[in-house]
């Protein structure tokens, strides 16, 4: 039979869990919308090179090339070197794995959360848990990427509102009384 300690524990776990999927997914959405970005910059670079370049080679061939298409000529070519230098000073692309790489390690913190709640029964096993589920969190929080407040206030908060269990519900819900 579980006593008032372990329901506390698993009432934190529970809360640990429902952060942890909240950051989660502000992980995947930040994710998402830096390989957004890179591709929104990536692709205007690749089109405006091959248009460049097979530009340049048509008009190698003819002796009087108008000036107006020197000026448009050169104007994209500076314009795509400009977008390529901001997509490599951005770097979008690495921001988007980083992000990718704390979702997915936080899944595998929720994972191991999901399991252990159910399967632990003894509360010094449950306690060692959770000092290893907050080791590990803390070890995410360090090594990955911020999530930007827009992120986190249009995806997380929204997870968090109204999910974090009391005792005093897990108590009646489980009918169990105070203990010594």
């Amino acid at each position: 039979m579980y006593g008032r300690s372990h329901f506390a524990k698993t009432g934190a776990a529970q809360q640990w869990y429902v952060r942890i999927r909240a950051v989660q997914t502000g992980h995947y959405q930040q994710s998402l919308q830096y390989r957004r970005q890179h591709l929104c910059l990536g692709i205007p670079v690749v089109v405006l090179s091959a248009v460049v370049g097979t530009a340049v080679f048509s008009t190698l061939n003819e002796t009087e090339t108008p000036i107006f298409v020197k000026i448009i000529l050169g104007s994209t070519s500076i314009l795509t070197a400009a977008i390529a230098s901001l997509q490599t000073f951005l770097n979008y692309d690495s921001l988007s794995e980083k992000h990718l790489g704390a979702a997915t390690k936080l899944s595998a913190i929720k994972k191991e959360i999901e399991e252990k709640t159910i399967v632990l029964t003894e509360d010094q096993e449950f306690t060692n848990f959770i000092e290893q589920v907050r080791l590990k969190w803390t070890s995410v929080t360090d090594e990955y990427p911020q999530i930007s407040d827009k992120i986190w206030n249009r995806y997380c908060n929204q997870q968090i509102k109204g999910k974090f269990l009391d005792f005093e519900a897990v108590k009646a819900t489980h009918n169990l009384k105070d203990q010594p």
